[in-house]
């Protein structure tokens, strides 16, 4: 995944944007992130849902919101992810792959 961090909202919101990729037959994409600073103890939560899947690579965007706490500040923060592609397949959604990664980013 590799994402690109980036501050907004004085550091209530990290943005992470990267690409991701999935085949025709796996449905639609969907991504929860987890952002974490040591350095100011900030956390931040978001998703990315219902990316299509074309067998080719696309992009996705993550806008994690620090729900309560300190904001974060420039500087390095640890991104964990969970990506997972799901099928609808009546009367529920089949998960067809699973994806986790932690990855430090620049903020």
């Amino acid at each position: 995944m590799f994402p690109r961090g980036k501050l907004q909202a004085g550091g209530r919101t990290v943005v992470l944007d990267g690409p991701y990729g999935c085949t025709q037959d796996e449905g639609k994409a969907f991504i929860w992130a987890v952002v974490t600073q040591d350095a100011t103890q900030a956390t931040a939560d978001g998703k990315f849902a219902a990316g299509s899947c074309t067998g080719g690579r696309a992009s996705f965007r993550v806008e994690a919101k620090v729900r309560s706490g300190p904001a974060f500040k420039p500087g390095r923060a640890l991104a964990c992810g969970w990506a997972d592609t799901q099928r609808s397949s009546k009367p529920f959604q089949e998960i067809t792959s699973v994806h986790f990664w932690c990855e430090y980013v620049k903020l």
